[in-house]
């Protein structure tokens, strides 16, 4: 029997950095479109939803082929609102309503307009061969970002190194860890959310992908680097 996969976009209204963050223009479109479009050709998910509480990005969800079984309610469209409630209300609504509940949900927020469908059809396939509660993607933390790499300003004003002790073990030991930064997809089992009140649950994996794919758009200066790789074909298969 075919697995139910279910593509799951949230897209909240009321950003701040951007208005209407979801929905604003890149590369002339808006750019949740990016996003849907990349799970629509995922060969892996077979259902695609936009969870908002905005009738604009609704409108566009639909254009673009999304359902939109519900508008977000208000009380979980506030700027302390996390994921798991959110997601919990969007489960509980398609089991209520339609008795449809999916092996897996990928989640994909509408500001990563980089991701390819290729990424979502691998944390797909690894999330059921592994046997894991959650596959997430991941890109490799730039030098300059790493942790033993960060500084602090203590209350006196003076700059430290937020990590030393760790920073000098990694000197001696001639290496330091690699670190990573989390990239665009969320692909898991829903029982995690109630079972662990997390999407991650118990035992997680990753989907190692190139930076450029990881880019999540949270200001205007990142607009503008989404706009510059789309312009040299940055978003791949």
């Amino acid at each position: 029997m075919e697995k139910k996969i279910l593509g799951l976009v949230t897209a909240r209204g009321g950003s701040k950095r951007i208005p209407k963050k979801s929905i604003a223009l890149l590369a002339g479109r808006p750019m949740m479109t990016w996003v849907l479009e990349a799970l629509q050709q995922a060969s892996s998910v077979n259902r695609i939803i936009v969870d908002t509480d905005d009738e604009e990005m609704a409108q566009v969800g639909r254009a673009s082929g999304a359902e939109i079984p519900y508008l977000r309610p208000a009380e979980l469209a506030q700027d302390s609102t996390g994921h798991v409630p959110v997601l919990k209300h969007a489960l509980e609504f398609l089991r209520d309503k339609e008795g449809y509940w999916p092996d897996a949900v990928v989640l994909v927020q509408p500001t990563s307009p980089l991701v390819t469908p290729r990424q979502i059809d691998d944390t797909v396939e690894l999330l059921f061969a592994s046997g894991v509660d959650s596959v997430e993607t991941v890109f490799p933390a730039p030098t300059v970002f790493h942790p033993y790499n960060l500084r602090v300003i203590d209350e006196k004003g003076f700059t430290k190194f937020l990590m030393p002790e760790e920073r000098a073990a990694a000197a001696k030991a001639g290496g330091r860890p690699s670190v990573y930064v989390i990239g665009t997809v969320y692909t898991f089992r829903p029982d995690n959310l109630w079972k662990y009140g997390t999407i991650q649950g118990g035992t997680s994996k990753s989907v190692i992908i190139d930076r450029a794919s990881g880019i999540d758009v949270d200001e205007p200066l990142d607009l503008v680097i989404a706009e510059a790789i789309l312009a040299k074909g940055g978003r791949r298969q």
